[in-house]
């Protein structure tokens, strides 16, 4: 079966697109979740379906063991979401933001699991929204996210995803930059090591006037580890004055890793600015030997080389608590 398929027909001309899982993987029968701990959060419960544009399985998600939504209690705090999974998890979490709002969502297994999640953000006019969502479960589990999130006039949305590796990793993200001046900040870090597989599926449509689309992503992949990424920012009639960046930074710290990137820049209007860039490698021998030569083994050199490749995006979270408790979640995982 045929996940994440990008709906940029990138499949034919780049064998990038489409990826490609057994069939049982879907449709499992769910118990009910109760796993969780909120701080600074109200939880009410989702009725009805909830639709997306591009989810990996929307008709599955809508009868999950977990649907939500989200309401900060108190928007000068972080409101945080833990998952604690030890058996399947199937959740939609609903996001309607109307009000500036920091929400850290994380999801944390050791078990051979399947999670396959949803986070849908609804944006208003004159807001600014932080959401900071990681993966932490683990080489044994399998893994599907779906973003999906609306941008009115004004407003901001800064999005950060970590993703610490499964054993199958699938990540799609759709925003839709609607009202004028709207912005939207893709800042995401993965780490792959073991056998650990990531398919990272992009898109940012722009529609409104005078919008900024910046995508930054950063990785970094070990052992047998393999990544494919796929980006778009997508310039729609009507957009004048936007401006779209994205760019992809990965790290290779074995000769046995696979990493393939296609980023891509579409558009239908002319008074618009796009940049995209990619590029890969290993760590360089003279960087290593220098840092060495200050005491390190080369596993903590490698190790300190990729973690300060991270440093620009992790510096973008303000509360150092929140800052703190991701970093050591990264190094436990490099």
């Amino acid at each position: 079966m045929k996940i994440n398929v990008s709906p940029k027909l990138t499949s034919k001309n780049f064998r990038i697109n489409d990826f490609e899982v057994e069939d049982n993987l879907f449709n499992k029968k769910l118990k009910p979740f109760s796993n969780f701990k909120i701080e600074n959060i109200k939880i009410n419960k989702i009725t009805s379906s909830v639709q997306t544009k591009y989810g990996l399985n929307n008709n599955e998600i809508n009868n999950g063991n977990f649907k939500y939504e989200l309401e900060i209690i108190d928007n000068s705090k972080y409101g945080i979401i833990n998952f604690d999974i030890e058996d399947d998890l199937v959740d939609l979490l609903l996001i309607n933001i109307n009000k500036d709002a920091n929400y850290l969502i994380n999801y944390k297994s050791n078990k051979n699991i399947y999670h396959n999640g949803l986070i849908k953000a609804n944006i208003k006019s004159n807001v600014k929204a932080n959401i900071i969502v990681i993966n932490n479960t683990g080489s044994d589990a399998n893994n599907l996210m779906s973003f999906d999130s609306s941008v009115l006039d004004n407003s901001i949305l800064n999005y950060l995803i970590v993703d610490l590796g499964s054993n199958m990793s699938i990540s799609n993200y759709y925003a839709s930059l609607i009202g004028e001046n709207a912005k939207n900040n893709l800042n995401s870090i993965y780490i792959g090591n073991k056998k650990d597989i990531f398919d990272i599926n992009y898109i940012v449509d722009i529609f409104g006037k005078n919008c900024e689309c910046n995508i930054d992503v950063k990785g970094s992949l070990s052992n047998e580890a393999k990544k494919t990424f796929k980006g778009s920012i997508d310039f729609k009639k009507g957009c004048k004055g936007s401006i779209g960046d994205e760019n992809e930074y990965c790290v290779l710290l074995s000769d046995k890793v696979i990493s393939k990137s296609l980023p891509m820049l579409l558009c239908t209007e002319e008074d618009v600015v796009g940049n995209h860039s990619t590029a890969s490698g290993k760590v360089g021998d003279k960087i290593l030997f220098y840092i060495m030569s200050r005491g390190l083994s080369k596993k903590d050199a490698e190790k300190l080389i990729v973690k300060s490749n991270f440093d620009k995006l992790l510096n973008m979270i303000k509360d150092e608590k929140i800052k703190e408790k991701i970093e050591k979640e990264i190094d436990k995982k490099i």
